[in-house]
């Protein structure tokens, strides 16, 4: 795709320069792109708060201080998971875990930083042997009471890793992001994390399940060598009021978070997890030797896996 795109850019040169994705595009490489869609996934609603913690250590206090406050975080037998123990026997069931392996995901950006403004948000990661895109249709950043809402759909690709603008599930963001943008977008940055997950519904609640996702290592790297690190808690609502019930599901979702802040300090985060990242590239892309990386690098080069290039990338020695 990198040939195709450059070949495009310049034999068509200033005629292509400013004008939309939409022009830039040709039947051949709309063709492929479209190939590449093994499978699109529905989206689905996504509401969530982010809090961080002052440290790994103090991610980990608190996955074991929700796996055993079985009062609030209920997992056991009040939902007739648990078995009950004979006469006797004395224990606690701890509420179940689980621990993903390290994730790796590129976020792409264009040059103008346009589709940041379309509130769309795309990463990449790699899954079973194909390149999974997920699109993020919402605001990003700073809202009234820190609670995220936005449309998270996947697609299943097998061209590896690349931003594919055909991808995107939702037709009406798709069509604004052709139309609106003029750079093609690349992966500009990278997420590294590990999650620990824990499924709880508050006080028995059969009919709403809470996910907290426990991040104790989250970092991330922009092209231009910025790099920041946080330690992370989602609180996402798995099972719920629906979409039609926001203020309920921003009630639920102030409960949990002050469940957990009435017994730990932690802070809330109000934009999305990239963002840092996103805001450090816009300013870098300030400067010449940044604007020039970006236009240096192909759309989907995986920068960050070779030292050398990366050097070249920044224009440092």
């Amino acid at each position: 795709m990198d040939q195709m795109l450059n070949q495009k850019m310049s034999e068509d040169g200033e005629q292509v320069a400013g004008s939309s994705l939409r022009l830039q595009i040709d039947s051949e490489l709309k063709s492929k792109l479209k190939g590449e869609i093994q499978k699109v996934k529905d989206p689905f609603y996504e509401s969530e708060r982010v809090l961080l913690a002052s440290s790994a250590a103090e991610i980990m206090e608190i996955a074991r201080h929700v796996q055993d406050c079985q009062e609030v975080f209920v997992t056991g037998d009040k939902l007739g998971i648990a078995p009950r123990l004979p006469k006797g026997v004395e224990a606690q069931f701890q509420v179940p875990f689980e621990l993903t392996p390290p994730r790796e995901r590129p976020y792409v950006m264009d040059r103008e930083g346009r589709l940041r403004e379309l509130g769309i948000e795309v990463r990449q990661e790699t899954k079973d042997g194909f390149t999974v895109q997920t699109t993020k249709i919402g605001k990003t950043s700073e809202t009234e009471d820190s609670t995220m809402d936005r449309w998270e759909q996947k697609s299943k690709l097998t061209g590896g890793f690349g931003f594919n603008i055909y991808a995107i599930g939702d037709k009406a963001a798709r069509e604004r992001a052709l139309q609106e943008l003029t750079s093609y977008p690349k992966l500009a940055e990278r997420l590294i994390s590990q999650r620990i997950r824990i499924p709880y519904f508050p006080e028995g609640n059969r009919d709403l399940e809470i996910e907290l996702a426990l991040e104790p290592v989250h970092c991330g790297e922009t092209f231009t060598g910025f790099t920041w690190q946080y330690h992370k808690i989602d609180i996402e609502i798995k099972k719920g009021p629906d979409k039609s019930q926001q203020a309920l599901r921003h009630a639920i979702l102030a409960r949990e978070e002050e469940r957990l802040m009435s017994t730990f300090p932690l802070t809330r985060q109000r934009v999305s997890s990239a963002t840092p990242g996103f805001d450090a590239i816009m300013e870098d892309l300030r400067t010449a030797r940044h604007s020039n990386a970006f236009d240096k690098m192909g759309v989907n080069e995986q920068w960050w896996k070779d030292e050398n290039r990366l050097r070249e990338l920044k224009l440092v020695s």
